[in-house]
C-alpha cells in the first residue's frame, strides 16, 4: 500500500508523541502511596512534579541526577524540617562539568538544616554543581552552615540561581572558630544569583551578614529588603578577624536596584554596615533607586574600593558612622548623601562633609 501525505503525517505524529515521556506529578501526604518528599524523588524522573501536602516534614531530600519541581500549598503550612542533620535540600551531583539540572521550589518553609561537616556550604539549600534553583513565595529560615547558612550556592558555570518573593531570616553562618561566610545567601566563585522581591532579615555571620559573594560571583538584587542583618569578628591568637558587610559583602560583580539596605550592623573594624564592595578596578557597579539607610559600623553605609561606583537616584543617609568610605570613583547622579554620623563621603581626595 502506497502511504498518502496524510497517512504519512498522522504515522510521523503518532511515532513521535510514542518516543516522548510525558512529565508526571507525585503527590506527597500522609495518606498518599508517597508519605516522605524523598520516597516521591526516588520514584521521579527528571522533569516529575512533586506535589507537597500541608503538614511537616522532618528529613533531608537530595536530588543527585534529576530535574525537580516541588510545589507546597504554602510556605505557611507545608514545612521541611531537617533536624538539624545535613542540608534540608541538598541539590546536584557536586561532580564538576555536569550538567546542571533545574531544580524549583515553590509555596515551602525550609528550616533546621545543620551543614558544618564535608563543604558545610548551604544549611537551608545547597545547590552544587549539576544543578541550579529556581525558589518563590517560600520561606528560608533558622538554619546554620559553615557558609551560606540559609542557600548556598556553589554551582561553577550553571544558570543563575533565582530567589523571588522568599523570605530569608534568622539563619546563622560559623563554622572553625565561629568564624563564617554569608548568613543568608552565599555565592562561591563562577556561581551566580538574582534576587528579587525578597527580604533577607535577621542573618548573621562574620563576613555578609545578608548576602556573601566570593570573587568571580555575580549577585544581583532587585526590589528587596537587606534587613537586621549583622556580623561580628571572631577573636584569633593575632587579633580579631571578620566583621564586616553587614547587609552585603560582595567580591565580584553586583548590582542593586529598587531596594532598601537597611538598619544592618558591622562591628569588625573594615565596617561596610550596608555593604562592603570589593571590585576590579576596571568594573562598574551601579546601584540605582535604592536606600541604604541607618546601617551602623565604620563605615556604616558603604564601603568600596576598586572600579567605579554609580549611584543612581538613591539615598545614602543616616548611618553611623559615615556614608560612604573606600577607594572607588564616585559616579552620582540624581543621589542624595546627607545626615551621617561623621563623614558622608570619605575616598581619596575627598573626604570631608
Amino acid at each position: 500500500m502506497q502511504l498518502t501525505k496524510g497517512m504519512a503525517l498522522c504515522l510521523s505524529t503518532t511515532i513521535g508523541l510514542a518516543g516522548t515521556a510525558s512529565a508526571n506529578t507525585i503527590h506527597v501526604c500522609s495518606t498518599c502511596p508517597h508519605t516522605s518528599i524523598q520516597a516521591a524523588v526516588n520514584d521521579a524522573a527528571s522533569g516529575d512534579t512533586i506535589n507537597i501536602a500541608s503538614g511537616r516534614y522532618t528529613e533531608n531530600v537530595s536530588t543527585a541526577g534529576k530535574a525537580l519541581t516541588f510545589v507546597g500549598e504554602s510556605a505557611a503550612s507545608t514545612l521541611v524540617y531537617a533536624a538539624n542533620r545535613g542540608p534540608v535540600f541538598t541539590l546536584g551531583s557536586a561532580v564538576a562539568g555536569d550538567p546542571p539540572l533545574l531544580i524549583t521550589i515553590q509555596g515551602l518553609t525550609i528550616s533546621h538544616g545543620t551543614h558544618t561537616g564535608g563543604t558545610g556550604v548551604g544549611g537551608g539549600v545547597q545547590v552544587r554543581a549539576g544543578s541550579y534553583l529556581h525558589i518563590e513565595n517560600s520561606t528560608i529560615v533558622g538554619n546554620f552552615a559553615a557558609s551560606g547558612a540559609g542557600i548556598g550556592i556553589d554551582s561553577p558555570g550553571a544558570p543563575a540561581t533565582t530567589i523571588t518573593s522568599c523570605l530569608i531570616d534568622g539563619n546563622f553562618a560559623g563554622g572553625s572558630l565561629l568564624s563564617g561566610t554569608g548568613g543568608g545567601v552565599e555565592v562561591r566563585p563562577g556561581s551566580a544569583v538574582s534576587i528579587q522581591q525578597s527580604y533577607i532579615t535577621r542573618n548573621s555571620a562574620t563576613r555578609g551578614g545578608g548576602v556573601y559573594g566570593w570573587n568571580d560571583s555575580a549577585i544581583t538584587v532587585a526590589g528587596t529588603t537587606v534587613s537586621g542583618n549583622f556580623v561580628n569578628p571572631v577573636s584569633r591568637p593575632t587579633g580579631p578577624s571578620g566583621g564586616e558587610g553587614g547587609g552585603i559583602d560582595a567580591h565580584g560583580t553586583m548590582g542593586i536596584d529598587s531596594s532598601y539596605i537597611l538598619n544592618n550592623v558591622a562591628n569588625g573594624e573594615n565596617g561596610g554596615g550596608g555593604l562592603f564592595l570589593l571590585f576590579d578596578s576596571n568594573g562598574v557597579t551601579t546601584i540605582s533607586n535604592t536606600i541604604v539607610a541607618q546601617n551602623s559600623g565604620s563605615p556604616g553605609g558603604i564601603y568600596a574600593v576598586g572600579g567605579t561606583l554609580a549611584l543612581q537616584n538613591s539615598y545614602v543617609i543616616q548611618n553611623n558612622f559615615s556614608g560612604i568610605t573606600g577607594s572607588v570613583v564616585l559616579s552620582l547622579s540624581g543621589t542624595t548623601i546627607k545626615d551621617n554620623v561623621g563623614l558622608d563621603i570619605c575616598l581619596p581626595n575627598n573626604c570631608g562633609p
